[in-house]
């Protein structure tokens, strides 16, 4: 949320070269051009009662009677030869129109992902292949987890994942098996490519030893912290029933035979790891019926309660679920910064540099504006003083040694409420001088 929005201005940049045939106008008696150029004395020749003094001169303007003394603007321009052939035959040339910028400093709100990292233990036991609300259970679960991690929602958040039951073929009831994951964890969507791999290599085949998956899952999380103290770290565990295997002494496929897979043992492992050093909370996601008993082994593991989904549109339910865990476990901060940055003046313009080894002459600048097929010419003006009687005006910020065209206020409220103007800027021609209110 910006709360310094800077102004910006449509200024297109002519770059043609082009005949100007109506630089000025002619000198004569009743105007006011001689009265600032001046003649070789340098004193303002006779000119209207609103002649002008002498550039360069005594800063004396107007005959007796009619004319108004002035003062004279010091620019060194008696080096340079008058327009050749006449005002009328003067050949103008465009030069490109550089806007005056200026450092604005602005202050914005950012918002961000706290950095937290979560492993998420999968149920892949057989009953996965139920059916639950029109899918199975293993396609609407894995189908939300698959756009969890895709989301850009979850930018930022560090997730691995490792699945437990049945490994190459044996029955396992290993700790150790679990604490070791198939994709460790790291940031996303970096690592959300080999998520979608891992999830869409497996197949629902094997009971749910849930008690050794929960503990190894804790075990990993904890050597996670230590490498990572500064981030949160949690465990998912997304299971569609309660602990349990069948263990018996001849079964020669399975790890399982004296080990202990129920709710209580695994309600003991959620417990220890979240009382332990560090501490690490385990959060469940539970789909199917008769689930009550997951509620347990979130509460031991500091999470409250399970997310317990079951009945009509699961795959739905499951990304709710996931969307509300993401933001229990990755709070987004905002912080606010200040910078800065360059900002165009449209009504302020560089003064046009001078062709290779020549001296550009302040009193042979020219202004245009031109806005909606209409072309308004600027006259110049002495100073900002004699803008407000003045039409259509600019005037330079430093008059004998120029680095920047200004617009008169009136004159550039005109242009910031012109539809897409454009400013032209002529050398070349004896500057035209702005007519009075």
């Amino acid at each position: 949320m910006v709360l310094l929005k800077a102004s910006t201005f449509a200024s297109s940049v002519v770059l043609a070269a082009l005949a100007y045939t109506a630089c000025g106008p002619a000198k004569d008696a009743g105007s006011n051009v001689d009265g600032l150029y001046g003649g070789a004395s340098g004193r303002g020749a006779a000119g209207s009662s609103n002649g002008f003094a002498g550039v360069g001169g005594s800063g004396l303007g107007g005959n007796a009677g009619s004319g108004i003394a002035g003062v004279g603007i010091a620019i060194d321009s008696g080096s340079l030869p008058d327009d050749a052939g006449g005002e009328a035959k003067c050949g103008a040339t465009t030069v490109e129109t550089k806007h005056v910028t200026v450092d604005e400093t602005v202050t914005e709100e950012i918002k961000e992902r706290a950095p937290a990292d979560v492993f998420i233990m999968f149920d892949k036991s057989e009953s996965m292949n139920a059916q639950e609300g029109g899918q199975t259970r293993w396609a609407a679960v894995t189908q939300a987890t698959i756009g969890f991690v895709q989301s850009m929602d979850s930018a930022g958040l560090g997730v691995g994942i490792q699945f437990f039951g049945r490994q190459a073929g044996v029955e396992d009831c290993t700790v150790q098996t679990y604490s070791q994951p198939q994709v460790p964890i790291a940031l996303l969507p970096g690592n959300a490519n080999a998520l979608v791999q891992a999830i869409n290599g497996q197949r629902p085949s094997s009971e749910t030893p849930t008690t050794a998956a929960l503990t190894g899952a804790l075990n990993y999380a904890k050597q996670w912290k230590s490498h990572n103290p500064m981030h949160p770290v949690f465990v998912l565990l997304v299971t569609d029933g309660e602990p349990g295997v069948v263990a018996s002494v001849w079964n020669p496929i399975s790890t399982c035979v004296g080990s202990v897979q129920d709710v209580p043992s695994t309600v003991a492992a959620a417990d220890a790891g979240f009382k332990g050093n560090p501490p690490i909370q385990t959060f469940v996601l539970g789909v199917g019926p008769s689930l009550n008993n997951l509620d347990q082994i979130a509460v031991a593991g500091g999470t409250q309660k399970a997310y317990l989904i079951s009945g009509n549109n699961v795959a739905q339910q499951v990304i709710d679920a996931l969307n509300n865990i993401r933001g229990t476990i990755s709070k987004t901060i905002t912080k606010t910064v200040t910078k800065t940055r360059p900002v165009p003046l449209e009504c302020e313009w560089v003064m046009p540099a001078p062709a290779a080894n020549q001296k550009q002459d302040p009193n042979k600048v020219n202004v245009n504006m031109v806005a909606g097929g209409n072309t308004t010419q600027l006259g110049m003006v002495p100073s900002q003083a004699d803008c407000a009687t003045h039409t259509n005006a600019w005037y330079y910020d430093n008059p004998s040694a120029p680095t920047k065209l200004i617009a008169c206020p009136a004159t550039c409220d005109a242009i910031k409420g012109a539809t897409e103007p454009r400013i032209d800027i002529f050398v070349g021609c004896n500057t035209i001088i702005a007519p009075p209110l």
